[in-house]
């Protein structure tokens, strides 16, 4: 009887022989309740256990045919048991499932019934008390939204009959939006705890032969925003740096404070400085990654390696501790590994064939030359990088004293603002189907004069002159008959998108520069 009615109510129900359990004198049976720890609560007559609730049953008090039972009607956080019996690897018996999976709160209903199934079977007198170890369970609230029931049901059910539905099952609910509401879990439903719960308690009464068939559909969302879109560029910047022959590097974004005050480099001010480095070689935060990479190019080179090509993307402070993303390069060494090709003798990396390199990883750029006021870089072999008229970085060949500090043969040097090196949209142009014209031309010129400063009014001739695409110095030549001049030879691509260009129109563009370039800076056809 006691099993039967704790199946039908979903009360835990237990039964003890009551004569085998200790009395006081006026007949009554001392019982104590204890939570011993979190989800474990110990019932004990005196000095025997006799259950742990939810749990199991001492088989020694266990009712058999006594004719005064004391039964025990309990209810325990599911959950809590789950993890006290987990945590004390204790025995379980049939109960135990239903505990763990969540039994009825509502004690007093299973009591009603199991008394009510004990006079139908016969005689019986009975009286009753109840303790309460903790709290009432609290009902549970999960935040409704039909809209998104029938999407994840896959079919248009009314909202009137959702709502039948849950309220025949126990559920009570208040409306806090259009289509928004707040249904109360009964107690006992310890299965239901999120809207996907309440959505197939919905489909089960519904029924899921009313829900008509569809193709399975995914609907990616966009993912692609200015962070991505970073660092694919960042992504790509690296990649063809590595196709040109560089290995990206990844240093400490902290620097050898004396190194940079000895090479006369930007150190962070010391109010906002760090106050704890973590060790002499790291005691400050790196105003360029240059002097890291040099030093990483020197363990390499100590490692027996004869060439060290880097590139690393990160992150830069300034003298206020103003954070800036930066990507710099180092090339040191053999700019190819002896082989049969070159007779076992590599050659050396170059300026010019390192600023090739560069040139292949952030595209075109122009030089202007500048005196640096640090000692890392080389007093005459330095220059700032302009990209589309805006100053964007430096190149530089390592100060000689600066190599043998580190051990270094000839090594070259750039840093660039990441931000302004990394590719902007461009509007595509027709492309003219008509040949292009190649003209070169060469000029004397002042020995002093930077190709820097004719290349900036060649660009401006540019903008007014339309059949003048490209141009580049093509030969620099001095000597003694020159004396205080140099010849200069400037290639120029002239080509129209309407004809192919007549031997008139072609010397007449040049002879327009020519000019030019006598007015602006007292150039004489050579």
């Amino acid at each position: 009887i006691s099993l039967y009615a704790a199946h039908s109510s979903g009360v835990i129900l237990r039964g003890y022989d009551f004569d085998k359990l200790s009395t006081s004198e006026d007949g009554r049976v001392d019982i104590k309740i204890e939570e011993v720890e979190e989800g474990i609560v110990e019932v004990r007559n005196r000095d025997n256990l006799l259950s742990i609730v939810g749990v199991n049953q001492n088989e020694e008090f266990k009712a058999t045919n006594g004719p005064k039972i004391l039964v025990e009607a309990s209810y325990i956080n599911p959950l809590k048991v789950i993890e006290g019996v987990s945590r004390k690897k204790l025995p379980t018996d049939r109960f135990y499932a239903n505990s763990s999976k969540g039994s009825e709160p509502d004690i007093g209903f299973g009591m009603k019934h199991l008394k009510k199934s004990f006079c139908e079977n016969g005689k019986c007198s009975y009286t009753q008390s109840s303790i309460d170890i903790g709290k009432e369970p609290e009902s549970r609230v999960v935040t409704v939204d039909f809209k998104k029931i029938n999407s994840i049901i896959g079919e248009e059910i009314p909202r009137s009959e959702i709502a039948n539905i849950l309220l025949l099952l126990g559920f009570s609910m208040s409306k806090i939006g259009d289509d928004l509401y707040a249904v109360n879990i009964p107690p006992y439903r310890h299965d239901i705890s999120n809207i996907y719960d309440i959505a197939e308690e919905v489909l089960r009464i519904y029924g899921i032969d009313n829900i008509k068939s569809s193709p399975l559909k995914f609907v990616e969302k966009n993912r692609i925003n200015d962070v991505y879109l970073e660092f694919r560029q960042k992504e790509a910047l690296l990649n063809r740096a590595v196709g040109v022959g560089f290995f990206n590097a990844i240093t400490y974004a902290f620097a050898n404070k004396e190194l940079l005050l000895k090479y006369k480099l930007d150190v962070v001010d010391e109010d906002i400085d760090i106050i704890n480095p973590i060790v002499k070689e790291l005691s400050t935060l790196r105003t360029t990654i240059l002097l890291n990479l040099v030093e990483a190019a020197s363990r390499n080179i100590k490692y027996g390696k004869k060439r060290v090509a880097l590139v690393e993307i990160g992150t830069i402070f300034g003298t206020k501790r103003e954070e800036k993303e930066v990507v710099s390069f180092l090339f040191s060494g053999e700019e190819q590994r002896a082989s049969v090709r070159n007779r076992a003798k590599a050659k050396m990396v170059e300026l010019s064939s390192f600023i090739e390199k560069i040139g292949g990883v952030i595209g075109d750029f122009e030089l202007k030359s500048f005196t640096p006021t640090n000692s890392f870089f080389h007093p005459y072999m330095s220059a700032k990088v302009i990209k589309d008229n805006k100053e964007v970085g430096v190149v530089a060949k390592l100060h000689p004293k600066v190599a043998k500090d580190f051990d270094l043969d000839d090594t070259f040097l750039a840093e660039f603002n990441l931000a302004d090196i990394l590719p902007k949209e461009k509007k595509a142009k027709e492309l003219s189907n008509y040949q292009p014209v190649t003209k070169d031309l060469s000029v004397v010129i002042d020995k002093d004069l930077n190709f820097y400063d004719i290349a900036k009014a060649l660009k401006e001739f540019q903008e007014s002159e339309p059949l003048l695409r490209d141009f580049y110095p093509l030969d620099i030549y001095s000597d003694e008959k020159l004396g205080d001049k140099k010849s200069l030879t400037i290639r120029f691509i002239l080509q129209s998108d309407s004809k192919t260009l007549s031997d008139s129109e072609i010397e007449a563009v040049i002879s327009s520069i020519l000019k030019m370039l006598e007015e602006r800076f007292g150039a004489k056809l050579r």
